[in-house]
């Protein structure tokens, strides 16, 4: 017996519920309302944004690519070079390296000021002329379009401070046999490994002690530095600027020193010991803080130091107005 044919009606109207499955929204994959979410972000993304100035800044810092140096604004007053950055990066690739030499320890957290004489920049480059040939670290280079110091343009002299006493001053840290037994060194055929934003540093102040037409306190003896704005910071080194230059500033600073209770003078060394400074710049650190706040070695010692505060305050020259402001 063969086998029964479907009524072509059924037949037909099963043809019809298949198409209509197919056309149905549900199964259709452009309907479905996860499509139409993702299809609704998508358009909402619009154009990819730029990249993260910010970021880029940090990525270029941690591959050590060396930033633009912006030179300081510059002052000369009363002997003093003073040197006020727009930008920590131009603060420290100019200045950190004989600042470090000067100061002779590391520095520990960002530098924040720098003061030294300007002899000693003398001193540092011929360290550094004499070790060249077996550097200790890779020195920092910057963009070649900044100047350079060549043998056409020699750093080959400082004059010495014109002071009373430099007894009771730093040393500069040297390791040049020249130097220590008081002879100026000439680099004119030997110039030292150094950057182009400690070139332009040594190009002034070169170019400002051999000004022909220079009044006598015209002369840069001593070189300070610090970011703009910094009020505090440009106070504490212009006081170590008259410390070692103010023979009677000097002698008033160690005199208000002595007067001291012996229970303040062990705070105080025992606070600067903390801050890895050496015994023999106890009074210039102590004068210096203490111009910028009575109570910088601790609120308990401020009262009692209010009045070594206000009469150094009152003892220190005033620096230039246009590097007071803010």
């Amino acid at each position: 017996m063969s086998a029964s044919r479907q009524d072509p009606l059924e037949e037909l109207q099963g043809s019809l519920q298949s198409l209509a499955l197919a056309q149905s929204p549900a199964s259709s994959p452009t309907a479905s309302p996860s499509s139409k979410r993702k299809d609704t972000k998508t358009a909402k993304k619009g154009p990819k944004k730029g990249p993260n100035p910010l970021k880029a800044k940090l990525l270029a810092r941690d591959a050590q690519v060396p930033a633009e140096f912006r030179p300081p604004a510059v002052t000369l007053h009363q002997n003093v070079l003073i040197l006020i950055f727009a930008d920590l990066d131009s603060l420290e690739s100019s200045l950190l390296r004989p600042h470090v030499a000067y100061e002779g320890s590391q520095l520990k957290g960002k530098l924040k000021g720098v003061n030294f004489p300007t002899e000693h920049l003398a001193l540092w480059l011929s360290s550094l002329s004499q070790s060249q040939s077996q550097p200790s670290q890779p020195q920092s280079q910057l963009p070649e379009s900044q100047p350079q110091l060549s043998e056409s343009q020699p750093l080959s002299s400082f004059p010495p401070p014109s002071h009373d006493d430099q007894s009771s001053q730093r040393a500069p840290q040297s390791t040049d046999p020249a130097a220590d037994a008081g002879d100026s060194p000439d680099l004119g055929q030997s110039p030292a490994p150094f950057s182009a934003a400690e070139s332009w540093i040594l190009q002034k102040v070169a170019e400002l002690q051999q000004a022909d037409t220079a009044a006598p306190d015209q002369i840069p003896h001593y070189l300070i530095a610090s970011l703009r704005g910094d009020t505090s910071t440009i106070l504490h080194e212009w006081a170590h600027a008259q410390y070692f230059l103010n023979a009677h500033y000097r002698q008033e600073a160690e005199r208000i020193w002595a007067d001291l209770d012996g229970d303040l003078q062990t705070a105080v060394r025992k606070e600067l010991a903390l801050r890895n400074y050496s015994d023999r710049v106890t009074v210039d650190e102590f004068q210096a803080y203490i111009v910028e706040t009575p109570s910088e070695f601790g609120k308990k010692f401020a009262s009692r130091l209010s009045l070594a505060h206000r009469a150094l305050k009152g003892l220190l020259p005033p620096a230039p107005a246009q590097i007071s402001q803010p």
